[in-house]
């Protein structure tokens, strides 16, 4: 579960005298002439995220396109540009953890041959987010830049439409409208209905989990049938929380004409956002035409039904390959599986990688399309190998 949007805090004004209102206009506001222009940008699905190309200055860098988050640059962009700063803020991510940072003024930012300007961004690193950092060496493209134009995700073609008239999309009549609505920092939400129960979720592209959900929410709906996975925690783009993760079977799921069947909602106790994240575009091709305040869905293929898990994840910690996380009550637990278990090889292949980013590279090539592994663990000096098969949990 990592959890990738922004909130905004309007909290602390360190340089000017600026009132909380006018932070947030220039956060919200990104200046562009394009007119009557139809664009295709090639985005790649990278560690669960979409990432596109954005210039700012002479370099360009990975951006991930984020509905649920602010436009930022590095401390690298800021140093190679001095954009002048225009106050300081607290800011926190999703999974609560604060940070202050300065907010800048960037003279221009491209996205293809789109040009925005004279807009505001946030100054942040990721240095405390590994998985970012593995993704991008940018940052974020925000809500106030996708709230200007219609923009359509095709996740079959690895490509996003940009334009400026919805006619300019085709196959829009086969797709179905929902509506959104926003809050006052720009982020959009759809209304959900959790087994009858309705449930207002912010659409949150930044986001690498289809449905998660603030404890309280969750509490509502399936009190007794949730699954505990220790040793995990959350990723923001703050930092890191341990804290066991909580799952729960949704029933039946419906956003508007959309249907989902028995998909896995993830909450844990710091989450303060219900989301739907960017797993969504593997469904449906999604455009968001935001300035109307609406949505289209067009689905690509049937949806996979239910929750299926080896019930363990892995981590690269000080030069060894560990166990990280473990669902209470899976097969992997039975058979002995503990947090933190060194973890030798996978199916014969010995786990040799020396760096976080690779490895992560390699536990995905390693696990993936598999139904069945042999893993093979050093248990105090002794190798024992263990078989598992995928587990359908729900």
């Amino acid at each position: 579960m990592r959890l990738l949007y922004f909130s905004f805090f309007l909290i602390t004004l360190q340089v000017c005298a600026q009132k909380p209102k006018e932070v947030l206009n220039w956060i919200n506001t990104a200046p562009s002439e394009n007119r009557n222009f139809y664009f295709e940008i090639p985005f790649t699905y990278r560690n669960d995220e979409i990432v596109i190309q954005v210039r700012i200055g002479n370099h360009t860098c990975d951006y991930i396109f984020d509905t649920g988050g602010y436009n930022n640059i590095t401390d690298a962009i800021q140093e190679k540009n001095n954009f002048p700063i225009l106050t300081r803020q607290t800011v926190g991510s999703s999974n609560k953890i604060k940070k202050e940072i300065n907010i800048v003024k960037l003279d221009s930012l491209h996205i293809g041959p789109l040009t925005f300007h004279d807009l505001a961004a946030l100054q942040m690193n990721f240095d405390e987010s590994p998985t970012i950092k593995c993704t991008i060496d940018g940052g974020l493209i925000g809500a106030s830049i996708i709230k200007n134009y219609i923009w359509q995700i095709d996740y079959p073609r690895k490509k996003i439409i940009v334009t400026d008239q919805i006619g300019k999309i085709a196959n829009l009549q086969k797709a179905i409208k929902v509506p959104v609505t926003f809050n006052s920092r720009l982020m959009p939400y759809i209304e959900v209905r959790i087994n009858g129960k309705k449930e207002k979720m912010m659409f949150d592209l930044g986001s690498s989990t289809l449905f998660s959900m603030t404890e309280k929410a969750a509490k509502k709906h399936d009190k007794e049938n949730v699954y505990e996975i220790i040793g995990g925690g959350t990723e923001g783009g703050n930092g890191t929380i341990k804290e066991s993760i909580y799952v729960m079977n949704s029933g039946k799921l419906e956003i508007k004409n959309l249907y989902y069947s028995n998909k896995p909602i993830l909450y844990t106790s710091s989450n303060n956002e219900s989301l739907i994240g960017n797993p969504i575009i593997k469904d449906y091709i999604v455009t968001l035409n935001f300035k109307d305040d609406e949505m289209y869905f067009l689905p690509v293929e049937t949806a996979d039904e239910g929750w299926m898990t080896y019930g363990f994840t892995l981590k690269y910690d000080n030069g060894k390959t560990k166990i990280a996380t473990l669902l209470k009550g899976s097969e992997a637990e039975k058979a002995g599986l503990m947090i933190d278990d060194v973890v030798e090889g996978i199916n014969g292949k010995k786990i040799d990688c020396q760096d976080f980013c690779i490895c992560k590279k390699t536990y995905n090539i390693l696990l993936e399309g598999k139904n069945e592994i042999v893993i093979s663990l050093n248990k105090d000096g002794k190798t024992q190998q263990i078989r598992l098969e995928k587990q359908k949990i729900f």
